[in-house]
């Protein structure tokens, strides 16, 4: 068990945030907690625990007559600390997003709880909402159930519409401060009896910018590496972390130098940086790019103000997916990069090579400009997803998450776009998981890096196909590999 989740807060009074501490406090003690809560802040302060520690408040067989702090000893304490217990519901909005899901929600709030005394509702990243979802919400926040409570979680609360936001008690997560990030260290530091310098705590702390997260994430790896806690040892480690030219690393991005960018990423990780930790400096000083350009009233020397935006926003995104893809945690920014720098046609010309599709346009007509070949269309998806190609896609999921593999086995390209790739899958039960938004991310990052460009996964079923007999099959990467649904579950699950 990780750090973050070992230690992570079961009761108000182990939040690590003063201010939140004390707003639930008092919410706790005058026995009224709000029936829509929107809990807004940034990434790593605390919004999901603190929601699950209400979901015990509310719900806690002690509490019964009267609310206090959970016990964490009974049914409905160790069933939400689980993650079981069916009447506490989290939805991911990110995944959850549309006026469909949210209509099933409405339908599930009608009912009474199956065993607890409260339903509560987590809808974390709510801000990813749709419009027409989110105000079919809006209905549901205004005259919610007595037996019903919502907590809202979000980074970006200015994206949720201003009527739902004035429906629900704001509680701010802050970034953390250094000294709260430091006692945050400390506790679990001598949790797991190590000894510690405070000033290496400090620096662990500064270097975190206010994320919890971040924080105990770098202690828990200098514990793994068999680092000792003292000043020097750290700021080694910290240093190594840093260890990214990111000056040069800013001038290659309004260059849009792809090659620069991707070596200069592979190199960070092959030296042990954090990716994501590598990724915030980016954004901060993008971001000090982006304020410096307001307050002076001119643009930037590096980048216009709509492609820093632009920039930013893709950044983002990558950082959103690295939370998925622990394996393989450099890919959502290199394909940021790729996305920044125009993608794959701008890096065939500077290479000098052709792709299949120019090839094919000459043979259509010897006078036509490869310039020109940006404007066709798409060609059909015989011509861009080969058989190699899709084992390719296998091979390189396969690394990454062998049950998305063999979920692929029962499935095959259908057609390709250039941006989106349509999947025939032959099992109900496969399409729903790989729809899934973990494995779907997983998918699609791996399927742009080795088609070179963005893409956007779209699943379908079919019945699997006829083939004759010894006619080789795309779907199978593995010459063993079967096609009925016994053979393709074992995989999934383990004879």
């Amino acid at each position: 068990m990780t750090l973050y989740l070992k230690y992570r807060p079961q009761k108000i009074a182990d939040l690590d945030l003063e201010e939140v501490r004390t707003s639930l406090e008092k919410m706790v003690k005058g026995g009224n907690i709000p029936h829509a809560l929107l809990f807004a802040g940034p990434k790593g302060t605390g919004k999901t625990s603190a929601a699950r520690i209400v979901a015990k408040v509310l719900n806690c067989e002690k509490n019964e007559k009267k609310l206090g702090e959970p016990c964490n000893e009974c049914e409905q304490c160790l069933s939400i600390m689980k993650g079981s217990n069916i009447d506490v519901v989290e939805i991911d909005a990110a995944s959850h997003r549309g006026i469909d899901d949210i209509r099933l929600l409405r339908e599930s709030i009608k009912l009474a709880p199956s065993k607890a005394r409260s339903k509560v509702y987590i809808i974390d990243e709510a801000h990813m909402l749709t419009l027409e979802a989110s105000n079919a919400l809006l209905k549901t926040l205004e005259e919610p159930p007595s037996h019903v409570y919502f907590i809202l979680a979000t980074t970006d609360p200015e994206k949720l519409i201003p009527t739902i936001r004035s429906r629900t008690t704001i509680i701010n997560f802050k970034r953390a401060s250094k000294k709260e990030l430091t006692e945050s260290l400390e506790k679990k530091a001598k949790g797991e009896k190590i000894k510690f310098e405070k000033k290496a705590l400090e620096a662990i702390a500064s270097f975190s910018d206010g994320s919890f997260r971040d924080a105990t994430k770098i202690l828990e790896q200098l514990i793994d590496e068999g680092i000792k806690l003292e000043f020097e040892e750290v700021k080694k480690y910290l240093d190594k972390l840093a260890n990214f030219d990111l000056d040069n690393f800013v001038q290659a991005l309004s260059q849009k130098d792809l090659d620069f960018l991707l070596e200069s990423i592979s190199k960070a990780s092959e030296a042990g940086s954090e990716m994501e930790l590598l990724l915030d400096k980016l954004l901060l000083r993008l971001r000090d790019e982006l304020i410096g350009s307001l307050e002076l009233g001119e643009e930037s020397a590096l980048f216009k103000r709509s492609e820093l935006i632009q920039l930013i926003e893709l950044l983002l995104e990558a950082k959103r997916e690295m939370s998925s893809l622990s394996d393989f945690e450099c890919l959502p920014l290199e394909i940021a990069i790729i996305k920044w720098c125009g993608e794959v046609e701008e890096k065939g010309e500077k290479d000098g090579s052709e792709t299949k599709n120019e090839m094919e346009a000459e043979e259509k007509d010897k006078g036509e400009k490869v310039s020109d070949l940006k404007n066709t269309e798409p060609e059909p998806v015989d011509s861009k997803i080969t058989e190699e190609m899709w084992r390719n896609i296998l091979i390189q999921v396969g690394k990454v998450n062998a049950s998305i593999e063999a979920l692929l086995r029962a499935a095959r390209p259908e057609n390709f776009d250039g941006q989106t790739l349509n999947l025939s899958v032959y099992y109900k039960f496969h399409k729903e998981k790989l729809e899934d938004a973990k494995h779907r991310q997983i998918l699609e990052m791996v399927a742009a890096k080795v088609l070179s460009r963005p893409v956007r996964v779209v699943c379908s079923l079919s019945a699997p196909p006829t083939r004759k007999v010894g006619e080789k099959s795309i779907v199978n990467s593995k010459p063993e590999a079967k096609e009925n649904l016994v053979d393709v579950a074992k995989n999934i699950f383990g004879s």
